[in-house]
């Protein structure tokens, strides 16, 4: 007599979307929407758009392996095809829009996406893009192209059943020492790490929890949290524009209990607006000459928080102050231009090779910005 494994099935991520649809069905998925609206679904309603895209998918010629990007901010429509891409056996592959031009083209290009599915906000990098994306198929705008795709559709579609370990996501690095490199996600490890996720020593998560993710779904996986929520059945709330007004008041009114975001997305504060430190700094090392740069807010007696951009010079570069303030003028707003830059030879990592803004900040809590104290009182 031959013995099978009880309930042993591959660990593919459309296993978890099944689950949420069993047995929370009606748990609610709140989307603060870019353009101002609020849309509510539930995990039912997910499951079938996904299965909706999945099969357009299928018949716009995508096949199992095919690259699928999305161009996007936090949002239900973006969750539909995190499942619907990897649900017809397709790998999702999130881009960050702050990224320059340069750098998406050549990761569009090297992981040779099929379709794009994009924010109207970033319509104009898409505009800039297109005659140099040989690869793209299909660009279908979120806003008010998606709707009608999965319209098209009647939701009657069977998952495509693969390997475990076959890719799942693709994600890439910013690039800042020579080109871009791509990790690849399977599903098994996927599934893994959603499952860690909701354990109580990291996120703690279980079917009365309420979160509300900060961190982009373009960064990292999200840190696998639009895949571990369904795993416990939480409610889950996204915001399209991460407005920290916006967001305060979903708190409040969703009553999330959950939330995920490394400080650095308070991406500097000054004069009651966000500065985005990170693209402060792809910008810097987009200069020629500039090997690294982090960006931090210093306190500031006008403006609240100003920013101090730090830079590390390639090797046998003569770039200067003036020429690195030449080339963040075209790529940031004026306001966002920093108050000081400072050269150092080498910046603090974390040990996963990241910056370290908090060693950063305690190096740095006591500098003043010259002539500081006489913006006070000026318009």
């Amino acid at each position: 007599m031959s013995l099978g494994a009880m309930q042993d099935f591959p660990l593919r991520l459309t296993r978890i979307l099944d689950h949420a649809e069993r047995e929370h069905a009606t748990r609610e998925i709140v989307a603060a929407r870019a353009d101002g609206s609020t849309h509510r679904t539930d995990w039912k309603g997910i499951a079938r758009d996904a299965r909706r895209l999945a099969s357009a998918l299928v018949k716009m010629g995508v096949q199992p392996g095919d690259r699928v990007a999305t161009l996007a901010m936090n949002h239900d429509r973006h969750l539909t095809a995190w499942f619907g891409v990897v649900g017809m056996g397709g790998v999702l592959h999130t881009l960050n829009p702050r990224l320059f031009d340069e750098q998406l083209t050549y990761i569009i290009n090297h992981a040779e996406d099929r379709v794009i599915l994009y924010d109207a906000s970033f319509e104009l990098i898409i505009e800039r893009l297109k005659s140099e994306l040989p690869s793209i198929r299909h660009y279908i705008r979120f806003d008010d192209e998606f709707d009608g795709v999965l319209d098209g559709e009647s939701g009657d579609y069977a998952w495509y059943d693969g390997d475990e370990r076959d890719p799942c996501g693709l994600c890439y690095t910013s690039g800042t020492t020579g080109h871009p490199k791509g990790v690849l996600y399977e599903h098994r490890a996927t599934v893994l790490h959603a499952m860690s996720v909701v354990v109580p020593d990291i996120f703690n998560l279980s079917a009365r929890s309420v979160i509300l993710p900060v961190v982009p779904m373009f960064h990292a996986n999200s840190w696998c949290i639009p895949y571990a929520v369904p795993l416990a059945g939480s409610k889950l709330v996204m915001c399209a524009d991460n407005d920290a007004a916006r967001i305060c008041k979903l708190f409040n009114e969703e009553d999330v209990t959950h939330s995920a975001g490394v400080p650095t997305v308070w991406l500097i504060k000054s004069g009651g607006e966000w500065i985005s430190s990170i693209e402060l700094e792809n910008a810097a090392v987009g200069c020629p000459g500039v090997a690294e740069a982090a960006a931090i807010g210093v306190p500031h007696p006008k403006w609240d928080e100003r920013p101090l951009l730090l830079i590390v010079r390639d090797d046998d570069s003569d770039v200067d102050e003036d020429k690195i303030r030449d080339f963040l003028a075209a790529h940031v707003a004026k306001w966002w231009l920093p108050d000081a830059i400072e050269f150092v030879d080498e910046l603090p990592h974390t040990g996963t090779g990241k910056l370290s803004k908090k060693d950063l900040r305690d190096r740095y809590r006591d500098y003043r910005f010259e002539n500081a104290e006489a913006m006070v009182g000026r318009d």
